[in-house]
């Protein structure tokens, strides 16, 4: 049942975190390697055993699957060396054949059942990672659209009051390339005193607004705005810098 079930289900239904495991010479490399190892390990190769090693040769193939392919493929894979390995007893190969028949299947059936349990749970850490890099990516995606195409101009920095980051339409806003807007010290460059008070107010931990005239250095652009200021706070508590948008 644990190994059976699970690869019926996986195959049945639609896989989660199964976006970029298909790579076509990489699993026929491994469906290769996997099937020899398998007779190698199980004396159905005529190779001569230089150490018996039994099926520990093919825990590690297991786990290449488990890391670099779904789970459909690590379950399929357990799945043909379990049945190798059955077959392999019960006409007298392996290393499970030196016993009589029936203590030989119940060891085997223990050993499997560990291989199984051990590869459903690798296996499945290793969805649960991808399924959380893949939400973080969307995630990262959403932000960058709306940061982008925002009607709003926005802009963050840094502690030191570094302009790290800004979009499209704060440029325009501006009247400058985005390149001159980041790497500028709003602490340091700025002439506007308003300005430089809201910043300073910003890297005090506080949200500052004011409308005001405001005479872009970098681009040369009188624009009348209505700044926003707000603080960029981590989890502990620390500041990390702050926003502008407006």
């Amino acid at each position: 049942m644990l190994i059976i079930t699970p690869a019926i289900v996986l195959w049945a239904t639609r896989e989660a975190g199964d976006k970029h495991t298909y790579r076509p010479l990489e699993s026929a490399v491994f469906s290769i390697v996997l099937l020899g190892m398998s007779a190698y390990s199980l004396n159905l190769w005529p190779v001569p055993h230089l150490i018996h090693l039994s099926l520990l040769l093919i825990a590690p193939v297991l786990l290449w699957a488990a890391f670099r392919f779904s789970q459909r493929i690590t379950f399929t894979a357990v799945f043909i060396v379990s049945g190798m390995v059955i077959i392999a007893t019960v006409t007298g190969h392996g290393p499970f054949s030196e016993k009589g028949l029936n203590e030989s299947l119940i060891e085997l059936q223990s050993l499997l059942a560990v291989l199984a349990t051990t590869m459903f749970v690798v296996s499945g850490m290793i969805v649960e990672h991808k399924l959380t890099d893949d939400a973080l990516r969307e995630s990262e995606e959403k932000y960058r659209m709306i940061f982008e195409n925002s009607p709003l101009g926005i802009t963050s920095f840094d502690q030191n009051g570094i302009i790290v980051s800004c979009n499209e339409y704060l440029s325009k806003i501006l009247g400058a390339k985005r390149e001159k807007v980041i790497g500028f010290n709003l602490k340091d460059c700025l002439k506007d005193e308003k300005m430089k008070s809201l910043v300073a107010e910003t890297l005090a931990g506080k949200f500052a607004y004011n409308e005001l005239d405001y005479l872009s250095i970098t681009g040369g652009k009188l624009s009348s705005i209505k700044a926003n200021f707000g603080p960029i706070v981590s989890e502990d508590g620390s500041l990390l810098g702050g926003y502008l948008y407006y």
